[in-house]
């Protein structure tokens, strides 16, 4: 079923992430429950998700940078949530290391702050 949201919505990243992060969840659920079988083949589904995100990153950060960078702030109205917000928050750590997530967070960290600037001019 979370194949079919993610053929139908048009924003692959954030629906791959959500599924990821309902999938880990369900996991959980099924762990707690003795159900292993289920929990393993549930974190399964959900490394998949992650990797189908992963792979649309790289495809949009090769593509257009600026626009892949943007991708991860831009809310989206059918998740109330930003790809960026539901990465940190499910801790779906290969996503978030993602060389496009680590550009962003870094312009968020340091601002317009340029690379050559000294440290004394920062201070």
């Amino acid at each position: 079923m979370a194949m079919i949201f993610w053929e139908l919505e048009t924003d692959h990243t954030c629906s791959a992430l959500f599924a990821s992060a309902v999938l880990n969840e369900l996991s959980e659920k099924a762990e707690f429950s003795k159900h292993m079988h289920l929990s393993a083949s549930l974190k399964e589904n959900a490394r998949h998700f992650e990797d189908l995100a992963y792979n649309v990153m790289t495809q949009l950060y090769s593509d257009d940078r600026e626009s892949s960078l943007k991708t991860l702030v831009t809310r989206v109205a059918r998740y109330n949530s930003t790809p960026l917000n539901i990465a940190v928050s499910q801790k779906l750590k290969k996503f978030m290391a993602h060389t496009a997530c680590q550009a962003k967070l870094n312009s968020i960290w340091n601002g317009d702050i340029a690379e050559y600037t000294p440290f004394w001019r920062v201070c």
